[in-house]
């Protein structure tokens, strides 16, 4: 069984909205480790990856529509590596764990939890699915992707790497396999489903958090008795499980996820305003491709860090994208308000002052296409920008925006186990199979919402999409992971 170690005079505490103190108790080194748990943390903290999370936010453009979701990943990663040493160090006292495995586990689970952001590049899924829009020709195993850099950060040289290697020689590859698919790990465990999993610590802290900076001060759950209630029926099992005590903390939570998708992730103003800085990317991207002279007058230099990604993506050396932030892009797209392609000057200027599209909601619709063509028709006649002869083409790539998500909150697969702890011997079961909710069945069921998105001159028009629709129509229903079909526009 694990023993805890009480805060002391020397141990970091990090000041936390959401948590409060954050600490990582654990001053002296354990068999097998150089550093302590407390100096082994600060160390990751101090590394130039970690600190980079500074500068990027944690939910991209949310903060156009909700004016106090300024976080950044760095405090969100805080928080989850402080959820992951609370589930882990609950997990083992309510189990027979064995306690040097328990603080081999501990070590490498909280690092991960740590680190498990630090590939994620400015503005995060956006700047992602751009970057695999204009490598179409890239197969998905080759496609940029921030847990590929995460894995990269770790295990090559890096700073990350060397405070790992320092504390214990294969801490790197042992934190590494929190970032594998389940099927490519030696062997699963439940230590990896405190990182990812429907009941991660990630999900945990970014519930709370992002609910309460966005001011949705009515969501929220009882996080302390979900930890409470947390066990192993082994030390080796593959999953963790939820004494059936909590199932209505865990409830609340899963609703809670289901309102932030709805209220704010998917919010049409939200979704409005990353489909026009994907836009604009995927404009300077194209532009960058065709020739040098384009790319020094959107770059001024041939090592900016963002010109270097567009152009290696996943293989970018590290050291350039470690000096990638949204500083950098935002500097960037204030130079551009001035450039001499039209496309980029209004999109620059429409987000540097937020002059958002408009969105029409046609989720459900048949009539979708036809709003779409309605679009482009009406901006071709008003000859929007003056593009030329291609101008319905391009109208058609850069201004008519189709933006589709679909998602459900709890997925069948990637279960959550709930049991008995006064019975371990008893079988666990399934969420998704235990007759102790019944507000699970309702959140199994998948959710797709469609949005047309494009610029309206028409300023009733405009008042009316955001005015005049009850809160339950102006949110998203979507559903996990967002496919700007702008993209499927541009790779057809």
């Amino acid at each position: 069984m694990l023993e805890l170690d009480l805060p002391s005079a020397g141990m970091q505490s990090y000041a936390c909205v959401i948590h409060g103190p954050i600490t990582f108790p654990g001053s002296n080194p354990h068999e097998g480790f150089t550093l302590g748990l407390n100096d082994f943390i600060k160390a990751l903290i101090n590394t130039d990856a970690v600190q980079r999370l500074r500068w990027i936010r944690q939910n991209g453009l949310s903060h156009f529509v909700f004016n106090t979701m300024e976080h950044s990943r760095f405090t969100h990663s805080l928080g989850v590596a402080f959820v992951a040493r609370r589930m882990i160090d609950r997990i083992t006292l309510n189990s027979e764990v064995d306690s040097k495995l328990a603080w081999n586990w501990k070590y490498e689970t909280i690092a991960a939890a740590l680190l498990h952001d630090i590939g994620h590049g400015p503005f995060s899924h956006s700047l992602e699915e751009i970057l695999q829009v204009i490598n179409p020709e890239l197969s998905k195993d080759e496609r940029f992707d921030h847990e590929y850099m995460t894995s990269r950060l770790i295990r090559e040289d890096t700073q990350v790497n060397k405070v790992l290697k320092s504390c214990s020689e294969d801490l790197p590859e042992q934190v590494a396999q929190f970032f594998l698919k389940k099927e490519e790990r030696t062997k699963d465990h439940w230590r990896y489903r405190i990182v990812s999993s429907q009941l991660d610590a990630d999900r945990l802290d970014y519930i709370l958090r992002d609910s309460r900076m966005a001011g949705l001060m009515g969501v929220g759950y009882d996080l302390d008795r979900i930890v409470q209630h947390l066990y192993v029926r082994k030390p080796d099992d593959p999953y963790f499980i939820l004494d059936r005590k909590a199932i209505e903390a865990l409830e609340s939570a899963l609703l809670a996820n289901d309102q932030l998708y709805r209220a704010v992730y998917y919010h049409r103003k939200v979704r409005a305003a990353t489909a026009m800085l994907q836009a604009l990317l995927l404009r300077v991207a194209d532009l960058a491709k065709e020739n040098q002279k384009n790319s020094k007058e959107l770059f001024k230099r041939e090592n900016h860090p963002l010109l270097k990604l567009i152009k290696c993506g996943r293989n970018i050396d590290l050291k350039d994208y470690l000096s990638l932030t949204e500083n950098h892009i935002w500097a960037l797209i204030e130079e551009w308000r001035e450039h001499p392609d039209s496309i980029v000057k209004d999109y620059a200027n429409r987000l540097w002052y937020r002059n958002l599209h408009a969105t029409v909601d046609i989720s459900g619709h048949d009539d979708g296409n036809r709003e779409e063509k309605n679009a482009l028709q009406k901006l071709t006649d008003e000859d929007y920008l003056n593009l030329g002869q291609e101008k319905e083409k391009l109208l058609k790539k850069y201004y008519v925006l189709s933006d589709t998500s679909r998602r459900k909150t709890y997925k069948e697969g990637d279960s959550i186990y709930l049991g008995n702890q006064k019975k371990p011997s008893d079988s666990p079961s399934t969420l998704e199979f235990d007759q102790s909710s019944r507000i699970i069945s309702m959140l199994r069921e998948q959710h797709k919402i469609e949005y047309v998105i494009y610029p309206h001159n028409d300023k009733n028009k405009q008042d009316a999409d955001v005015e005049n629709v009850k809160l339950d129509e102006d949110l998203a229903v979507g559903n996990g992971i967002s496919s700007l079909s702008l993209l499927e526009t541009v790779s057809s």
